[in-house]
């Protein structure tokens, strides 16, 4: 196995390379096509609305012997607590609502695999996961909020700003806490990089792509957002 600062070293270079890969592709993306845009606020309510429970789940099986890492997972899901809501906010002031979006293949599987790495990898395997998200609101998301606040409103922008200003922090955060991890730890991290990198990459393009009369959903129950905050 590769020492720990060589591991550090090369997961610190895929972080950003990624986040730089991810952010050409939204420079590539039609944001000013209000539809397009409403899509992708969709498909971020419906990974957004797992945060607290996939915190949860890393948190209830991380091992006493890392009781830091346990308790910081704790204070993360009270930072990510209705977060989707803001998300249905700003689509709603588009002019749609999220019954009108189905939940896209590469949206489930996004989500779905951070759970399938904290049960079968390691509950780490999140911090690496979030640490894309995170480094891209920093850059990229930032470029994205001023064209969305020029182009519809501050009122459809809020889930940016929010998270553009957050996750400043969020992100310094991540990266210093894989600097306290073991070299397993860090093997659980990269993979768990490369996954979030490919898997986001697959989302944005299939929402870049899809047609309008292809991504409309059947009627959601009248309960669904309220039933789904986590």
């Amino acid at each position: 196995m590769q020492s720990k600062q060589i591991l550090l070293e090369e997961i610190n270079k895929k972080i950003h390379q990624g986040i730089g890969e991810i952010g050409a592709i939204y420079d590539t993306v039609a944001w000013n096509e209000r539809w397009l845009y409403a899509n992708w606020l969709a498909q971020t309510f419906y990974y957004t609305r797992h945060a607290t429970r996939i915190i949860s789940w890393a948190a209830a099986k991380t091992p006493h012997t890392n009781e830091w890492l346990h308790l910081k997972l704790i204070q993360l899901i009270h930072e990510e607590k209705n977060h989707e809501e803001l998300a249905n906010h700003d689509l709603k002031n588009l002019g749609f609502s999220m019954n009108q979006f189905a939940e896209l293949p590469s949206t489930t599987a996004y989500y779905s695999t951070l759970f399938y790495l904290i049960d079968h990898i390691n509950p780490v395997s999140l911090f690496g996961y979030f640490s894309i998200l995170e480094g891209l609101a920093v850059g990229a998301g930032v470029k994205l909020y001023a064209q969305i606040e020029k182009n519809f409103g501050k009122s459809t922008a809020t889930f940016l700003k929010v998270h553009c200003m957050a996750d400043v922090e969020h992100f310094d955060e991540d990266l210093a806490i894989l600097e306290k991890l073991n070299e397993i730890e860090l093997v659980a991290i990269e993979k768990s990089v490369d996954l979030s990198i490919n898997l986001y990459k697959n989302l944005i393009i299939e929402v870049a792509n899809s047609s309008r009369e292809n991504s409309f959903a059947p009627a959601l129950p009248k309960n669904f957002i309220s039933a789904s905050v986590g």
